[in-house]
């Protein structure tokens, strides 16, 4: 078993996220969300962008996250650039996991496939959120997740250290950028950040969409 996810200060009908509970992520279940991140399905990507993808995804995750889901030495010894790209990349899987294990959301769907979205502007913003800085004029989050009628929107960071509180104000403001999908205003805008280390997968996910911000902190311990 893997950690502890804390959660907190999430209110309505996200409260019961609240608490301490056990990761039950395992390295399988961090490949399928690789593999699934952005689209409705595996085969929906593989039709999207190639076979390739599968396999260099799979290679990824099993070269770099060992059954714990510890960085590997490969990982580390990464140059910064690689190192980025590959935390980017493994940040969405977590935050896809988060999404479906932990708030039922079923898909996370890449924001610029989406046609009825309205974004906010110079003039007409959207309603602050807590934490959160001014969006910029062509900012933009990266999924809406759908859960039923539900749509929330999620800001996806994958990184080696644990964000500086202006790190945390740009991603708010971006999932603050997304006024409404199809008419109605998402469920919940959440800012996810997902550290990778030698001694374990660390996050922390913030929701700004009510008067006090949801705050989610992941451990994985096996250290």
């Amino acid at each position: 078993m893997a950690g502890k996810v804390e959660v907190s200060q999430f209110t309505g009908a996200f409260a019961t996220l609240n608490g301490s509970t056990d990761i039950t992520a395992t390295r399988p279940d961090i490949i399928r969300s690789l593999l699934t991140v952005g689209y409705p399905s595996p085969k929906a990507a593989l039709r999207k962008v190639g076979p390739w993808r599968i396999r260099m995804l799979s290679a990824m995750a099993y070269g770099y996250l060992d059954r714990a889901l510890r960085t590997t030495a490969y990982f580390r010894n990464l140059e910064q650039t690689e190192k980025s790209g590959v935390s980017f990349l493994l940040g969405q899987a977590f935050t896809h996991w988060f999404a479906q294990d932990r708030m039922d959301v079923e898909f996370l769907l890449h924001v610029a496939g989406f046609q009825s979205t309205t974004w906010g502007t110079s003039t007409s913003s959207a309603s602050p959120k807590t934490g959160a800085s001014p969006p910029s004029p062509k900012s933009r989050p990266d999924f809406i997740g759908l859960k039923k009628a539900e749509k929330h929107v999620f800001e996806s960071k994958g990184r080696i250290r644990r964000p500086a509180q202006s790190a945390v104000a740009k991603a708010l403001g971006q999932v603050s950028a997304l006024r409404s999908i199809n008419g109605t205003q998402p469920a919940t805008r959440c800012a996810t950040f997902f550290m990778l280390k030698a001694s374990g997968a660390e996050g922390r996910v913030v929701d700004p969409e009510g008067d006090a911000a949801g705050v989610a902190s992941s451990s994985t311990s096996g250290r």
